[in-house]
């Protein structure tokens, strides 16, 4: 049983992650790692299964809740979870605000973070293998769909938010994989800080249906694949994420709006040009040497976690 010093600890680690899955580029999976709780994490979360419904159906027994929570570590995923969304309601108004007046250095950072993290992918795929190059190009086509298939509406689906939810749950427990950066790739980030900010409660109870639903399953598939197929499934990860990384690119211009009443144009499709051409069209300083420092930072930062995730390794 967890002393209140140990439970006061994991709602610290729910805190760390919760910084990870809200800004691209950081993993929650490789914070969870770094922690020394990813085995109990993945495992917890596995247990959402066929014998834990089972237990359910005893309920309201209190020897049944008993078992059913035992069954799930449900304390444990409670405390971590509550540190995780205070980092995310807290921290969400600063991110929508930073979207709003500093775009460009905002997603310079998030550049380098991607660049950071691809990195450190790479760092585990062990051996070169020629039968990886098929992997890499499932992974270029897979990246080619998803950016076709971005919603660009002002008011997402019903069925896209929960999907949307489904694969940030997949994602976020792979180590060196930001959940938020799929988010960005499904063009579902800002809709969620919005969600958040602005207390958009049927938004948030479909997205968490959907993460409720992809967490448990794929949890039990990840175990699978990182034991038999860690190669594969890093390269596959890799050539997705190297080929969706254009659209963290801070300079961007305007290939579509759509017209919301309280912010007026929003921007729904753009495509990345350089800072000159950026400055020409709207006539502003590109902030290059700020952007680049950010970029640089964000390496930096993942460098940092990595150098701490192989001490915990050791």
């Amino acid at each position: 049983m967890n002393s209140a010093r140990g439970w006061l600890l994991i709602y610290a680690k729910g805190l760390a992650i919760g910084v990870a899955e809200l800004i691209p580029g950081i993993s929650g999976g490789t914070v969870a790692l770094i922690t020394g709780i990813y085995a109990r994490l993945v495992t917890a979360i596995g247990h959402f299964d066929f014998t834990w419904l089972g237990i359910l159906r005893k309920l309201p027994s209190p020897q049944a809740f008993r078992q059913a929570a035992n069954h799930v570590d449900l304390y444990f995923l409670g405390v971590l979870g509550l540190g995780m969304v205070t980092t995310v309601v807290l921290g969400a108004d600063l991110v929508h605000w930073l979207l709003e007046e500093h775009k460009q250095l905002l997603w310079g950072f998030f550049f380098g973070l991607m660049l950071g993290a691809l990195r450190l992918l790479m760092d585990q795929t062990g051996a070169w293998r020629h039968r990886y190059l098929v992997v890499i190009v499932l992974g270029v086509l897979a990246s080619l769909i998803v950016t076709r298939i971005q919603l660009y509406e002002a008011q997402p689906a019903f069925w896209f938010i929960i999907l949307s939810g489904a694969i940030a749950g997949c994602v976020w427990i792979l180590p060196g994989v930001s959940g938020s950066f799929m988010l960005l790739v499904l063009g579902m980030y800002s809709h969620l800080i919005d969600a958040i900010v602005y207390s958009n409660l049927k938004f948030l109870l479909l997205f968490g249906l959907g993460l409720g639903l992809g967490l448990p399953a794929f949890s039990r598939l990840l175990s699978r694949l990182l034991t038999h197929y860690k190669s594969v499934t890093l390269w596959f990860l890799i050539s997705f994420t190297a080929s969706s990384i254009h659209q963290l690119w801070p300079w961007q211009q305007v290939v579509s709006y759509y017209y919301d009443e309280v912010r007026g144009n929003i921007p729904l499709e753009t495509r990345p040009i350089l800072p000159g051409t950026w400055q020409n069209l709207h006539a502003e300083d590109p902030m290059l040497v700020a952007v680049i420092a950010l970029m640089v930072a964000g390496v930096v930062v993942v460098f940092l976690i990595e150098r701490r995730w192989q001490q915990k390794l050791i």
